[in-house]
């Protein structure tokens, strides 16, 4: 297995994945036993080839991540959603989660609720979205340039959506009920509906795409680490042969 997986001890772990060619079938199939009835039934939901491959390596790799650090099997692993669809492992205490956008997807496994977005930049109307963000946090963009704005935009979203996801509240909390700024240096949220604990955020850029994390301490690793389709791959060939 790749120097990736090394077990430094059971901490936060981050990992992602890039998907930027269709998935040979046979090893489509391999990834397609690593997975349960539901989410085999979810993904063939999907209208485009591309997202379905994407969203399947984005689980395997959160179930190779469980089993790495874990111990746990595949097949005894056992998913539950609350009350607002947040996923989670019903033995042990493992939180995770996951997102993924166009080629890339990552996961996040800790010992206490966690949140991840991942989002690509691309050219959108900033204006159109303002009703998504605070009026501090619009008065703040617009005093950018064009291209700062852009950026800007999708840093304070996937922020946004990293704390929503930690805090296992869907869409019922607005996005533009809390707000972000920074203030020496570290990410704050002002929430007055959610006032218990503190919560942390790390920020990572992957090629042209935002990256956040939220967590409830500051213990993050010093970056994502990026593994191959073919070291996914061989891991479950590896599981396999010693199965």
């Amino acid at each position: 297995m790749g120097s990736q997986f090394v077990n430094g001890g059971i901490v936060m772990q981050c990992f992602a994945i890039q998907l930027k060619h269709p998935l040979p079938d046979k090893m489509k199939h391999s990834f397609l036993e690593i997975v349960d009835d539901e989410l085999r039934k979810k993904l063939a939901r999907y209208k485009r080839k591309s997202d379905f491959e994407l969203n399947l390596c984005t689980h395997v790799l959160l179930r190779i991540v469980i089993n790495r650090f874990y111990q746990y099997d595949f097949n005894k692993i056992a998913f539950s959603k609350n009350l607002y669809g947040k996923p989670y492992i019903e033995q042990g205490n493992i939180h995770f989660n996951i997102s993924h956008s166009h080629e890339w997807g990552v996961c996040v496994i800790d010992d206490t609720p966690v949140g991840v977005d991942i989002e690509r930049v691309t050219p959108i109307d900033v204006r159109s979205m303002m009703n998504c963000f605070s009026d501090s946090e619009q008065k703040a963009i617009f005093q950018l340039s064009i291209t700062d704005q852009l950026q800007t935009f999708y840093r304070i979203w996937v922020l946004k959506e990293s704390y929503l996801k930690k805090l296992g509240v869907g869409l019922s909390k607005a996005l533009s009920s809390f707000t972000f700024h920074t203030e020496d240096e570290r990410v704050i949220v002002q929430d007055n509906q959610y006032v218990h604990g503190t919560h942390y955020f790390y920020e990572e850029n992957i090629d042209n795409y935002k990256v956040a994390i939220c967590a409830e301490h500051n213990d993050f690793p010093e970056n994502i680490s990026v593994i191959s389709i073919q070291e996914l791959s061989g891991y479950i060939a590896d599981l396999n042969v010693r199965n």
